[in-house]
């Protein structure tokens, strides 16, 4: 026990003698910045949608969301979120989430099988790093 607090001490007196200045992106709105500048938020408060955002709703009823991002230069970044996660599976549904995420890259119409990982490959794309998944309670990515 005696040992901790010097530990503790060394990590923390550094962090006392240096200040960071934090910074807001320049892209947050005015009510955005608003918002966050508040020590609490009312529940049924809306949060600001970012004017910048394209959104749009494909006849299968997929809902989409496009903005423009600088960095990284020369990149794409693309989530697919389902509101679908393993808390919402009853018993005959466990593993229905992780199984939707695998699906993902199991093939489409029009990359059959595992073409659209080789065609993500031949692009530069590094499964791992820039291509993945993940399926949590309440969402699958």
């Amino acid at each position: 026990m005696k040992f901790i607090k010097p530990l503790a001490l060394a990590f923390l007196l550094p962090a006392t003698f240096y200040i960071a200045e934090a910074k807001m992106p320049t892209t947050l709105t005015a009510e955005a910045r608003a918002i966050l500048s508040q020590d609490s938020l009312a529940l049924n408060q809306k949060l600001p949608f970012d004017n910048e955002v394209i959104t749009g709703k494909l006849k299968n009823g997929f809902t989409y969301f496009i903005r423009k991002n600088s960095e990284p230069k020369g990149r794409v970044t693309m989530y697919l979120g389902m509101k679908a996660g393993s808390i919402l599976e009853n018993e005959k549904q466990l593993g229905l989430a992780h199984f939707l995420e695998h699906m993902n890259f199991n093939g489409l119409k029009h990359f059959p099988k595992n073409e659209l990982v080789n065609y993500l490959q031949k692009a530069g794309v590094r499964f791992g790093s820039d291509l993945n998944a993940y399926t949590s309670f309440d969402q699958t990515v």
